[in-house]
């Protein structure tokens, strides 16, 4: 991942204070820099570009940022608004030019996800089918994870548990929130607890799917779901079990 630039947009000491306490813990900080007005965040802009612009609400106006935005590809400039006032959330998502809104005061954990949106939305253009990757939640650090890697996905309550190669990985997202998020067309949800790697499939059992390590029930409400996987795995002559 190229080095991470922040621009933030605050005259305020205490927002200052706060974020040189909470930006070098990020695991994937870099550099940072304030700047206490737009005008001065354009002249940066000038300057040197940032992988990231954060900006504060109650000092600069959607119209303001609206108006940059006009000027640069906001594809390219990922934009965070915070603020003190929850209702200024509303007008940023109307003004559909932010990948995120964080109220203040700031929380960390609320903070890094906020940048790991940002920094995700900068990463290279590629299509679905193209991307080969995906970044999880493992506590307080973001892991980037091959698709090709994940043999299978099991349901652990408000988390998740993914079979790799190397071992169960346990990570921060449940299994409802990993079905929406593992959008690879080689990932299917077999069972209400789990979600498999379509190529990791070795043999077909009776209610059961002998992957590459480690079997999964099929559940009975998802059979009719797997029909066309069945018929394309025995065309391929993978093995059935009774």
């Amino acid at each position: 991942m190229k080095a991470i630039y922040i621009l933030i947009v605050s005259e305020l000491e205490e927002d200052r204070v706060v974020l040189d306490g909470q930006i070098p813990k990020l695991l994937f900080f870099n550099e940072y820099k304030f700047v206490k007005s737009m005008g001065e965040a354009i002249l940066e802009l000038n300057v040197r570009a940032p992988s990231i612009l954060m900006v504060d609400s109650t000092i600069v106006s959607f119209e303001s940022m609206k108006s940059l935005y006009s000027t640069i590809s906001k594809e390219l400039l990922p934009l965070i608004v915070f603020s003190t006032q929850a209702k200024d959330a509303v007008e940023c998502y109307k003004a559909g030019i932010a990948v995120d809104f964080l109220l203040k005061p700031f929380q960390f954990e609320r903070l890094e996800l906020a940048i790991m949106r940002a920094i995700l939305k900068n990463l290279p253009s590629q299509t679905t089918l193209d991307q080969n990757y995906i970044f999880l939640k493992i506590g307080r650090i973001f892991k980037k994870f091959l698709y090709d890697d994940i043999i299978y996905v099991e349901g652990y309550g408000i988390y998740a548990k993914i079979m790799t190669p190397r071992g169960k990985i346990t990570i921060n997202d449940s299994i409802m929130s990993l079905g929406d998020k593992l959008y690879n067309k080689k990932f299917v949800r077999v069972h209400k607890s789990f979600i498999i790697n379509t190529s990791k499939v070795v043999a077909l059992k009776s209610g059961v799917l002998e992957m590459e390590i480690g079997e999964v029930p099929i559940g009975t409400h998802y059979k009719s779901s797997l029909e066309g996987f069945f018929h394309v795995a025995k065309k391929s002559n993978l093995p059935l079990k009774d």
